[in-house]
């Protein structure tokens, strides 16, 4: 920055030397790279004019709030290497920033500069929290060595329509929420995501981020992305796409879906999740779209997983364990399921499954919840020949159902097949005795 107000410069070059405990003379083309390459120097530049000026330097590094709330248009440093925490926040006149050599943006330190709109550090490493939060101006964001993206960074940036980030390995918590122009971001070497990056992206349609590995909660919570391929996440956190309008996940390494990842999803028609071995509660509830789904190596799915998932016809669950309660509860096109490895099924685990019309018990389940097959209204015959014991089971398990004593639509009752051997058992077994009379010895 050249002063040429000789006033101004007299009292600069005072304030300078009083800082520096010298007593040389400083020359007009001398005085930028000291003034910025020293802690708080809030106090020398004020007796600059610096309201509408271009800043020209050549300093290593800006140093934290160094500029924060002035009327500057522009900004230039050459060599600047490091920009401190606030050096600029809410500069709101600031439309140009060019740092060529810059590697670390620290927090806060474009945040409300509500007039920049292209941001472009080619040399830049890392981005610090709320860095440029609050940017409404911003359109392009150009970071090619970027990677690392601290939390908030981007924060309602509502601008924005373009981010390239070839080399970005961690986006933080909140870092580009609410950027409702961003329609599609690349991520190629992208590893994690943090905790609802994206989240309010309402126009964000595509996502390519093939060597993610982890995704946090909420992340992609509000946008629109119709197909999500992610072929090397192996965990999605709690809610991470909840609510969102996609029709085909495509999940091939995950191993752990959170809760309600994928709940509010009405559009989802397929998903594919061979590697998966842990589903959390409700993590597909109201997928209404859903028709099938096949969890090959899942061991364990939480409480209301597929619950009110009317559009689900078959389940295909070979390795799980644990049921959860409500696992499929109004699962209205419900038809078979296969579960055969199964030794706990929750309550009320297959309430309202109305197209359900039989249902064979695995040997391997020890123990059946109350309500599991409540007012699941055509299930005509519950088959326990393949057990070899008498499993615990809990109130009401047949509850409006034509076994359980309600008359099915074409006036027949229903019957629970049970081992020859058993069969005295059974009908002296607690809870198990009520249904005595629909009992039939195989």
């Amino acid at each position: 920055m050249m002063i040429t107000n000789e006033e101004h410069y007299s009292r600069i070059a005072s304030a300078l030397r009083d800082r520096l405990l010298t007593d040389r003379t400083f020359k007009p083309s001398e005085m930028a790279d000291a003034i910025y390459s020293i802690p708080n120097v809030a106090d020398i530049h004020a007796h600059a004019t610096l309201a509408g000026q271009y800043l020209r330097g050549y300093a290593s590094f800006v140093a934290s709030s160094a500029f924060a709330n002035y009327a500057i248009s522009g900004a230039e440093f050459n060599r600047c290497e490091t920009i401190g925490d606030y050096a600029f926040y809410r500069c709101s006149n600031l439309n140009t920033v060019l740092f060529p050599t810059c590697k670390t943006v620290g927090s806060y330190a474009f945040a409300n500069c509500t007039s920049l709109a292209t941001v472009s550090m080619p040399a830049c490493e890392s981005i610090g929290g709320y860095a440029f939060d609050w940017c409404t101006a911003l359109v392009t964001v150009d970071l090619p060595s970027c990677t690392s993206i601290g939390s908030y960074a981007f924060y309602y940036c509502s601008s924005l329509t373009t981010v390239s980030l070839p080399k970005c390995r961690t986006l933080g918590t909140y870092a580009f929420m609410s950027c409702y122009g961003l329609s599609q971001i690349s991520l190629p070497s992208c590893e994690s995501i943090g905790y609802g990056a994206f989240e309010s992206c309402l126009s964000l349609v595509e996502l390519d981020a093939d060597s993610v590995r982890y995704v946090d909660g909420r992340a992609l919570h509000g946008t629109n992305i119709s197909f999500l391929r992610l072929p090397s996440c192996e965990v999605m956190q709690s809610s991470a796409m909840l609510g969102v309008g996609v029709i085909s996940a495509e999940l091939h390494a995950c191993r752990h879906i959170g809760d309600y990842c994928f709940s509010g999803c009405q559009s989802l028609a397929s998903v594919s999740l061979p590697s998966c071995e842990w589903v959390g509660m409700s993590a597909f509830a109201y997928c209404y779209a859903l028709s099938s789904v096949c969890l090959p190596e899942c061991t364990s799915v939480g409480s209301s997983v597929f619950n009110n998932c009317v559009g689900l016809t078959f389940a295909d669950l070979p390795k799980v364990v644990s049921l959860g309660e409500y696992a499929f509860r109004n699962c209205g096109s419900l038809s078979s399921v296969n579960i055969r490895a199964c030794e706990v099924i929750g309550s009320s685990a297959f309430m309202s499954c109305t197209r359900l019309s039989e249902f064979v018990v695995p040997s391997t389940v020890t123990s059946i919840g109350g309500y599991a097959f409540a007012y699941c209204n055509v299930l005509m015959t519950l088959d326990l020949t393949n057990l070899t014991r008498v499993p615990s089971v809990g109130a009401s398990l047949l509850l409006g159902t034509p076994i359980g004593g309600s008359v099915s639509m074409t006036g027949r009752v229903g019957r629970i097949l049970v081992p020859s051997w058993l069969y005295m058992t059974y009908a002296t077994a607690p809870a198990w005795t009520y249904y005595s009379s629909v009992m039939v010895s195989v």
